[in-house]
């Protein structure tokens, strides 16, 4: 099974031209699978060609709205939201507050905007670099599908920033693809800071996609680390 799963990604991963590549990109694309798997209705019209989601955001929406149990109402931050906002749009569905979307990118908030308001979506979209613009609030969940080409070292402005805003119970969910940004890179910007620690690690044997569960750093919290 890992041989398999290793030449399915060696495919999905590569830049190369393949029939597997250009298969899963118009999966990507689908606006029939946005809807059947995210609740999508209304798309704007210039977006024909864009990847709508990729496999750490189904991962994500799975695993969140589990997480969300925990709590009644939880109080919701998504950083990353890209050009559509779709899995916080999904999500929102489910909670009678907004949730709160950043990403560093301008245009992309100005797009994911108009997404937000055609599928009538409680989402707020602000212009921020990591938490630079977030409100002066705590949160019961905040997550972000770690974008492949970022500075892996963002990650420690997330990692040493996140507990400020994390309410004393919060989870921090990360997201990522483990052939392109592997879990040894994550887990060491992770490690250098002692603000926040690994409390769940969520792999899954058929991909290489993996999600972390993070918290505020606990002497009396013993983090899973069965998926090493």
């Amino acid at each position: 099974m890992k041989t398999l799963v290793d030449k399915i990604y060696q495919n999905y991963a590569s830049a190369a031209p393949s029939r597997f590549r250009s298969f899963w990109h118009e999966c990507l694309r689908s606006r029939r699978l946005a809807r059947l798997i995210f609740g999508m209705k209304r798309f704007p019209v210039d977006t024909d060609d864009s990847c709508y989601f990729d496999l750490t955001t189904i991962l994500l929406r799975h695993e969140l709205k589990k997480l969300m149990r925990r709590w009644e109402n939880p109080r919701m931050l998504e950083i990353g939201t890209g050009s559509f906002a779709i899995l916080s749009g999904c999500l929102s569905k489910n909670i009678s507050t907004a949730i709160d979307g950043v990403d560093n990118r301008e245009e992309r908030v100005e797009c994911a905007k108009n997404f937000i308001s055609a599928n009538s979506y409680k989402v707020n979209a602000v212009t921020s670099n990591v938490f630079s613009n977030v409100p002066e609030k705590t949160y019961d969940i905040i997550f972000w599908n770690l974008s492949y080409y970022e500075d892996p070292g963002v990650l420690d402005v997330l990692f040493d920033q996140a507990s400020d805003y994390l309410a004393p119970n919060g989870v921090l969910a990360v997201g990522y693809n483990g052939k392109a940004l592997p879990r040894a890179t994550v887990l060491s910007h992770l490690e250098s800071t002692k603000k926040v620690s690994l409390d769940k690690a969520i792999a899954y044997f058929w991909n290489m996609h993996e999600i972390l569960l993070i918290q505020r750093t606990s002497a009396n919290r013993k983090p899973d680390l069965s998926f090493q």
